[in-house]
């Protein structure tokens, strides 16, 4: 992507976060990864201090897909206790959560691959991720942080 003269060519790539996330983005005026989120400063879970949990809090993900990123995905519970995969966007409508999207150019972001190695994430953990990025039909090795 590196045009003459060595400069990287920008272009927009995408956030993508939920309806439970606006007041907090608005409140800070910025993107931060979850790490720096209010809500998980005295988190009490039970992968609180795990390597790979702390390495991947520390990281705010993006996509150059502007329709939906395949990887952003939750599960939520249903009134029985059933996890409910949610893979659409439809299944977020179903439950009433909107979703949102926040443009960034690239040239204020560093490759995934570099922030995981910054993060020192683990081994096991980043080829899990790219591994289910992948087949959520996303590319990882696109993405920035």
């Amino acid at each position: 992507m590196a045009k003459h003269g060595g400069s990287r060519k920008s272009k927009i790539v995408w956030h993508y976060f939920y309806s439970n996330h606006v007041h907090e983005i608005i409140q800070s005026g910025a993107l931060l990864p979850p790490a720096l989120q209010p809500q998980y400063h005295g988190a009490d879970d039970q992968v609180k201090g795990s390597k790979g949990c702390d390495s991947d809090r520390k990281l705010l993900l993006f996509s150059e897909r502007e329709d939906w990123e395949p990887t952003s995905w939750r599960a939520s519970a249903d009134g029985a206790g059933n996890t409910l995969d949610m893979h659409k966007v439809a299944d977020y409508a179903r439950l009433g959560v909107a979703m949102y999207r926040i443009g960034v150019q690239t040239k204020h972001l560093k490759p995934y691959l570099r922030l995981v190695r910054e993060v020192r994430m683990p081994d096991q953990m980043k080829k899990a991720l790219i591994e289910t990025a992948e087949q959520r039909g996303s590319n990882p090795y696109l993405r920035r942080v």
